[in-house]
């Protein structure tokens, strides 16, 4: 950890395990800029929000990704993250779809919106 630069060196981050979920939500604005039209832009960010969704309130507030004590394991909520383990998967082939054909019909636009609802 360095105190200028938090994880970050120069060849990226330096954890190599137990990333928090912002790490993979986090698209700066110069980046998504770059991207051709907005439903690249808005499949892009609902991508990065996959593993955020999955892991959300797994143990009330707490993230999974938070979850240090294995202990605290056996009072996750598994109905709730197995449901939105599936929610990540459809819209994961929702995005899959849309590389392949380049557009997004209203229920694929439905899918993702339930990825987008929470902020990391």
């Amino acid at each position: 950890m360095d105190e200028k630069y938090g994880w970050l060196d120069l060849s990226g981050c330096t954890l190599e395990y137990g990333k928090p979920p912002v790490c993979y939500a986090y698209f700066c604005d110069q980046l998504l800029a770059r991207l051709p039209d907005d439903d690249t832009r808005y499949v892009t960010t609902v991508l990065g929000k996959l593993m955020y969704h999955t892991g959300l309130n797994a143990l009330g507030d707490w993230h999974l990704v938070e979850i240090m004590n294995p202990d605290d394991l056996d009072s996750v909520d598994l109905a709730a993250v197995s449901c939105q383990l599936e929610e990540a998967h459809a819209a994961y082939a929702v995005i899959e779809h849309f590389i392949q054909a380049g557009r997004l019909t209203s229920s694929d636009r439905e899918i993702l919106a339930r990825i987008t609802t929470e902020e990391p």
